[in-house]
């Protein structure tokens, strides 16, 4: 079957649906979320993780490029939430502006719940009464599906709509019908839900690395002096890998703002601000960031007659680590993961094997693009695919 559709959302704006929807209902599930009051809403002991759904997905589109600013289906088996707004920002932007502003009614309005003596957080008459369905169907321990589609109309350049599978509000809701919105922890434990990056984030990972490598391949990346660093001619093409990422992503919600284990088989990097950002800018930053020691603080080498860039002391002297683990030549495995924490709410965390910054080793060597590869070179980026 085909599943290509008129103006479907990209990629980018899937994955930040998915990403955003299931970053928000584990902050609820590890009681990080707070009320109007101030106060934390409590933890959740049940509460399904969200998965794309194409079918919800057409479904969404569908009705967004209609642009009627209004509800498809109030009695249809599926939820539905949407919102209209001028600016035209791609669909990933478009996704995490409306999903937060959803989310915001909690803030804005307040939850009633649990009653004493219960761990039912109850959609009632006086919940349905705080206008705040939007948060509500988000928060949906029950729903596990979500597609949406964006409609580019005349009106609104950016009219959101998504849909959810099971659906959270019950038609004809009194004050004899309560439905539980989710259920808090008493004696239980509970789930919290892996704040991997988003697959955005991944290609972002892949992407910048190999570019800065591809360019230090090529003899276009200057040093400080303003003089071009000398062709690499054996440069591992970097692949992703999910071990890394896992130990990354754990290590980056601790919040520690440290490297994790000195002595361990991997090298890493990190760092911390204060901006959230989606995962794929925030990759980017961060990247550049840590590229940019090169033009600030300078590297050495190779000395005269060598074709060695060494890492050694005069080099790691310089301050420029980030960089050397970026540009080392044998790494070709990484992965990252990004902690959203109390102070720096992007926490780039981002490991290697082979590990680089290793003393007397060589950065890289000097040469023509490939001329040392074991194996292929990549035509386009002359990174060895060795």
């Amino acid at each position: 079957m085909n599943n290509e559709f008129t103006n479907a959302i990209d990629q980018a704006g899937r994955d930040a649906v998915v990403y955003w929807h299931n970053y928000f209902r584990a902050e609820l599930v590890a009681g990080r979320v707070k009320n109007k009051t101030g106060e934390f809403l409590p933890k959740a002991k049940h509460m399904k993780k969200m998965e794309f759904s194409l079918e919800l997905e057409k479904q969404a589109q569908a009705w967004a490029d209609k642009c009627t600013y209004s509800h498809s289906n109030p009695y249809g088996n599926y939820g539905e939430n949407f919102y209209a707004y001028a600016r035209m920002d791609n669909d990933s932007a478009a996704i995490e502006y409306v999903v937060k502003g959803w989310w915001s009614e909690l803030i804005y309005r307040g939850a009633l719940g649990p009653y004493p003596g219960q761990d039912c957080v109850a959609f009632d008459a006086p919940q349905n009464n705080r206008g705040i369905g939007h948060w509500t169907q988000l928060a949906w321990w029950d729903t596990n599906l979500v597609g949406c589609g964006i409609g580019r109309c005349p009106k609104y350049k950016s009219y959101v709509v998504c849909q959810y599978k099971p659906p959270c509000i019950v038609s004809d809701i009194d004050s004899e019908q309560d439905v539980a919105l989710y259920q808090f922890i008493i004696k239980i434990g509970f789930t919290i839900i892996t704040n991997a990056i988003d697959q955005a984030g991944r290609d972002a990972v892949v992407y910048w690395h190999n570019y800065f490598r591809a360019e230090l391949v090529a003899g276009r990346v200057k040093n400080k002096t303003g003089e071009f660093l000398p062709k690499a001619k054996h440069m591992k093409k970097m692949q992703f890998s999910l071990e890394l990422e896992k130990q990354a992503q754990a290590w980056a919600d601790k919040c520690t703002y440290s490297h994790s284990n000195p002595y361990g088989n991997y090298g890493e990097n990190f760092y911390a601000y204060a901006r959230m950002d989606n995962d794929s800018a925030a990759i980017e930053y961060v990247v550049k960031g840590w590229w940019s020691e090169l033009i600030y603080r300078g590297a050495l080498g190779p000395y005269p007659g060598q074709d060695c860039v060494a890492f050694d002391a005069p080099q790691n002297n310089r301050g420029i680590g980030h960089w050397t683990q970026l540009a080392w030549w044998d790494t070709n495995l990484v992965g990252c993961g990004i902690g959203r924490c109390p102070k720096y709410k992007s926490y780039v965390v981002c490991q290697y094997k082979p590990p680089g910054n290793v003393y007397t080793a060589c950065v890289y060597r000097a040469g023509e693009p490939c001329a040392s590869c074991k194996d292929k070179c990549d035509s386009k980026t002359k990174l060895c695919l060795d």
